[in-house]
């Protein structure tokens, strides 16, 4: 059972507290194991949490938006909201077809017909397409495949949700995507198979403030749907400070700003996990992926979704970063300031540094 007196505690709070005694920090660990075990969390979409990381492994796919943010914020998981998976094009299939196993549906987005839209053809054509060529344009996205599915009742009303998932495939390592073109500081989580990352946790978890991102001018009248979204859960949006409580200038998905998570919960052998909870549909098979690792512990079955991944990613690998404070409008007073993300080379075209050393 969770201690609820830690529950009000944030996370550097809990970690100063475990440094007060060995069994006050063997109660932390406990706590924290129960509170961010990514396994429960993933228990309201999958049947066995353990399978679906072997495929992110198998596909280089990560988890982000906002059930990622629910994650870092010991929140349950919203049935209502979608989870978003970002993946490249190489593994688009494998997760799509994953997704048909456990029992999802296709849901056609609002401009397709779904007996004109195959999935094996649209993620097919997705690698010939003039979006492709082109980088798909400023925001990278190549497609985007929505299932969903009825899931064992996550309240005690005894009342039925449909759960959804959320594809996206894109033309870069999906942590550089979430990097570069994501709308704000806060939205710039991620759930990879063997880690969770926030790469501004003071700023979205302590100070519940948000930084809005973008290369470009944000306009005269900026009000996007989604900063309303989240100033109705409690974020408020800073565009004003001449100085913002974020570091500037060179970051990376590994130095010590980030707050890392890492998933490696214990949980039963990977088989134990491989059962339909039960449904109206009946019993559901595992898929061969899983019968085949069926008598391992799920973190060997992770591993070798790992050893065979499509994107295969190395212990070390690490994306680094440029931030940057940009004002709009005339100095001395400008009307607002946005995030500058770019990628540390990019000063070796704007500005000779070489020639200087």
């Amino acid at each position: 059972m969770r201690i609820r007196l830690f529950d009000l505690l944030t996370r550097p709070e809990l970690v100063r507290l475990s440094c007060t005694s060995s069994t006050v920090k063997e109660y932390v660990d406990i706590y924290s194991e129960d509170a961010w075990n990514i396994s429960n969390f993933l228990d309201l979409w999958f049947d066995s949490p353990y399978e679906f990381r072997s495929y992110m492994a198998l596909t280089g796919a990560v988890l982000t938006g906002s059930q990622a943010i629910r994650f870092f914020d010991r929140r349950q998981p919203d049935p209502s909201s979608d989870l978003d998976i970002v993946t490249r094009i190489g593994g688009t299939m494998s997760l799509c077809l994953y997704l048909e196993e456990q029992g999802y549906v296709r849901v056609a987005r609002s401009r397709e017909a779904e007996d004109e839209y195959p999935l094996l053809d649209d993620v097919l054509s997705l690698s010939s397409t003039k979006r492709f060529c082109s980088g798909s344009g400023g925001s990278g996205i190549l497609g985007i495949f929505d299932f969903e599915k009825g899931s064992f009742p996550p309240f005690s009303n005894g009342s039925w949700q449909r759960v959804k998932v959320q594809v996206i495939t894109v033309t870069q390592s999906p942590i550089w995507h979430i990097i570069h073109t994501f709308h704000s500081t806060l939205a710039m989580n991620y759930i990879t198979y063997k880690e969770a990352v926030a790469v501004f946790p003071k700023a979205t978890f302590l100070d519940r403030v948000a930084y809005p991102s973008s290369r470009k001018k944000f306009g005269e009248d900026w009000t996007p749907q989604w900063k309303t979204k989240y100033e109705r859960r409690g974020f408020r949006f800073d565009t004003r400070s001449r100085k913002p409580a974020l570091k500037l200038g060179d970051r990376s998905t590994k130095d010590k700003q980030c707050w890392r998570v890492p998933l490696n919960d214990r949980a039963e052998t990977f088989g134990q996990r491989c059962v339909w909870r039960g449904s109206h549909m009946g019993a559901i098979q595992c898929s061969p992926h899983a019968r085949e690792l069926s008598n391992y512990g799920g973190d060997i079955a992770i591993r070798l979704g790992e050893n065979t991944s499509v994107y295969a990613q190395s212990e070390e690998e690490e994306f680094n970063f440029e931030l940057s404070w940009v004002p709009e409008g005339e100095y001395p007073t400008p009307k607002r300031y946005r995030l500058g993300i770019y990628e540390p080379e990019i000063w070796d075209y704007l500005y000779p540094w070489h020639i200087l050393q």
